[in-house]
């Protein structure tokens, strides 16, 4: 989305020149959202003061807004039809298999030792069976495998 608006912005038109546009993708950057809309606010200043940047977040927003508004009407509207529920059966059931092989292609390469292991199942017992947050067992997990390397220069080879 970024280089599209670099070719319409600084190619195509000339509002901008390059070292301006890549001075406001870096900022957009920093700012929390989307680089790309945080980009259009910046271009949108640039080119318009306040009005500009109101004008470019209402361009990015107003869209998708409309479009999700629009299908969840729709999904209102026809969700207890039967075809609809056994689409939505589909639709979970691929959601699942999709979990399943991220979830076991992040355990793969987990598992290779033992320490490993360790984290993985202290994680899950931390989970499920203490009922921790799953942000806390996250925060932990990450303490616990810096720790564990720690020492030893494991992680931190350059890439």
């Amino acid at each position: 989305m970024i280089s599209l608006t670099y070719h319409e912005v600084v190619e195509r038109r000339g509002w901008l020149d390059e070292e301006t546009f890549l001075a406001g993708t870096t900022l957009a950057q920093g700012a929390p959202g989307a680089n790309a809309t945080n980009t259009a606010v910046f271009v949108g200043y640039r080119l318009a003061g306040l009005w500009g940047a109101v004008v470019a977040l209402t361009a990015c927003l107003l869209p998708p807004l409309v479009m999700v508004l629009g299908l969840g009407l729709v999904v209102l509207k026809t969700s207890r039809l039967p075809v609809v529920e056994r689409i939505f059966e589909g639709l979970r059931a691929g959601i699942l298999g999709l979990l399943a092989y991220l979830l076991l292609s992040w355990l793969r390469p987990l598992l290779r030792d033992l320490k490993g292991v360790a984290l993985f199942g202290l994680m899950l017992f931390a989970l499920l069976v203490l009922k921790w947050h799953p942000i806390l067992a996250i925060a932990c997990g990450g303490l616990l495998g810096f720790l564990s390397g720690a020492g030893r220069g494991e992680g931190n080879e350059p890439g």
